[in-house]
């Protein structure tokens, strides 16, 4: 592959995380971040469940997600978060 195709990639993918990063509210800790083609998988750790139900509103609002998946959620009571691990499907044309 040439430097051009890398750049273009590089590019979609930097796109996709400054997508996540300028979407995501400030009450919400992205902890972790995986991208695989056009799914980001992420954790997240919040205070509240409105804060996650603010999340999905802000992706799916930016018109470049297809979807939010939520995989799996967890309360810790000991310190009164919520962790959630969740599938974003970021549209192709992205």
């Amino acid at each position: 592959s040439s430097y051009k195709e890398l750049s273009t990639v590089s590019t979609k993918t930097e796109e996709k995380i400054s997508l996540i990063y300028t979407s995501t509210p400030a009450e919400v800790v992205i902890l972790g971040l995986t991208l695989k083609d056009d799914v980001l998988e992420l954790v997240l750790r919040t205070n509240n469940a409105t804060d996650f139900a603010k999340l999905v509103v802000s992706y799916l609002g930016s018109k470049k997600v297809d979807s939010v998946i939520l995989k799996g959620a967890v309360y810790t009571p000991k310190t009164n978060t919520f962790d959630f691990d969740v599938y974003v499907n970021v549209k192709k044309s992205i």
